[in-house]
């Protein structure tokens, strides 16, 4: 098992903003005139010399999204050790950057006996030193921190369950039309008891969201539960096939 697709953009664009931010520590430029300005995307940056600091807080930015996303994995990717040295590598690399960055800022204010290219040396050393262990703790509190909210999105997964399978509903399935309901009950092996048909043959709940299956198998519908109304709301995603803005509601 792979890690999503949306793990992998985060890496990317994680690395894309570490190698902007060292190319704009050790390359560097110079501001020659006041007038001088940076064209970046639409935007246009005024005052050049804070290209190293937006660049700092993109990577820490992207650094904790990476993490997040590391936290999402399945258990599979997670225990993987393939994976596990691909996310602290990465992570290594980022935290590299920020000690760079911080080192970048205090270096001219720190008086060395020794040159200031060894001064660089040594805040490099110690900035890979840290890096390497910071990626394993990070990777352990993400670990940790994916095992908590599957658990706790698997218990309140599991309350949605009891709650559809407690009562008789009634399905608002063309809001536009008046009339146009009918109840349904849910039953246990994710079959419908009353009201099942080919549109609404199947269903299960995933990440607190109840999908109605039809009979191909493909995602007819997805609601979100309202607490305040007591009831499930189409989530009027484009990859359903039902008539948007369905409700599904207690049979009184």
């Amino acid at each position: 098992m792979a890690p999503t697709d949306i793990y992998y953009k985060t890496k990317r664009t994680l690395l894309i903003f570490v190698g902007a931010l060292l190319l704009a520590i050790f390359a560097g430029f110079k501001i020659t005139t006041s007038e001088q300005k940076i064209s970046f995307l639409p935007f246009q940056l005024a005052r050049p010399e804070l290209l190293t600091t937006i660049l700092f807080v993109a990577v820490v930015f992207y650094l904790f999204q990476f993490s997040l996303q590391w936290a999402s994995q399945q258990s599979e990717v997670q225990n993987n050790k393939f994976h596990r040295i691909d996310f602290r590598s990465t992570a290594a690399i980022g935290g590299i950057s920020i000690i760079c960055y911080v080192g970048y800022l205090i270096l001219p204010y720190v008086k060395f006996e020794a040159t200031v290219s060894l001064g660089s040396i040594l805040i490099g050393a110690v900035g890979v030193l840290l890096s390497v262990f910071a990626s394993g703790l990070l990777e352990k509190i993400s670990t940790n921190l994916g095992r908590w909210l599957k658990r706790k999105s698997a218990s309140e997964d599991d309350a949605l369950v009891n709650l559809l399978r407690s009562k008789t509903w009634i399905l608002n399935y063309n809001p536009a039309v008046k009339g146009k309901e009918k109840q349904i009950e849910f039953k246990d092996n994710d079959e419908f008891g009353i009201g099942k048909n080919n549109n609404e043959c199947k269903w299960r709940v995933r990440d607190g969201l109840l999908e109605i299956l039809n009979n191909e198998g493909r995602v007819f519908s997805r609601f979100s539960y309202d607490k305040g109304q007591q009831q499930f709301i189409h989530t009027n995603d484009p990859d359903t096939l039902s008539i948007k803005s369905q409700t599904i509601r207690p049979k009184s």
